[in-house]
């Protein structure tokens, strides 16, 4: 007697209530850098002073003398708009060829990516100006880092006590301190689980 293979009597098919897809997000551009509508694609605007709209003036007035009088100064910037764009293939053969499970989410899924692509580049350019050393009025670059807890608590008890020549103090509040690696061991470790939990669940979506 013979009898069939697992292959014999079954075709492997796509699932038609699953598939696994990462998308990139959440994002952020919109919310650092906010969208203003235009009707030309180059243009001025007004720029008012920031100092001006923080300064405190002197408000109290004198029993028959006029109230201090107080300025803006307002200057003009420009804009260009940029074109950005991107697309993704739907050809004739796709449609054609696709199983039942695809045809809707083929066009869907191309228009999804092309999304996906353009709203990367708008969060990188967004990421590269406000991480542009040149657009803040003071920047400073760090020296050296922190690889393990040892170092950072070495770092704070020597900005605690600065006159011990660069020694850490000891006593009490060294002793506060040193507790603290209990609390950055528990950190990462919440860090790393939460890590693995985003990797394993994986969002749905169009293939």
């Amino acid at each position: 007697m013979s009898y069939l293979q697992n292959r014999g009597i079954h075709v492997d098919r796509h699932l038609s209530n699953i598939a696994i897809n990462y998308r990139p997000g959440p994002f952020i551009a919109d919310m650092v850098f906010p969208v203003a509508n235009v009707e030309k694609q180059s243009n001025i605007y007004a720029v008012w002073d920031q100092g001006d709209l923080f300064r405190i003036y002197k408000t109290d007035r004198a029993p028959g003398h006029e109230a201090n009088k107080i300025e803006a100064q307002v200057s003009s910037g420009s804009y260009f708009c940029n074109n950005y764009a991107l697309k993704a293939d739907v050809t004739i053969e796709d449609r054609a060829n696709a199983d039942a499970i695809f045809v809707s989410a083929l066009e869907a899924g191309r228009v999804q990516r092309v999304m996906d692509g353009l709203m990367l580049d708008w969060e990188d350019r967004v990421a590269t100006q406000v991480t542009n050393t040149a657009n803040v009025g003071t920047s400073a670059n760090v020296g050296s880092s922190w690889t393990d807890w040892i170092s950072v608590l070495y770092t704070v008890m020597c900005i605690a006590n600065p006159v011990n020549s660069g020694k850490p103090q000891t006593g009490k509040l060294w002793a506060i301190l040193s507790e603290a690696h209990k609390l950055w061991e528990r950190a990462t470790t919440i860090l790393f689980r939460s890590t693995l939990q985003a990797i394993g669940s994986g969002s749905a979506g169009h293939p």
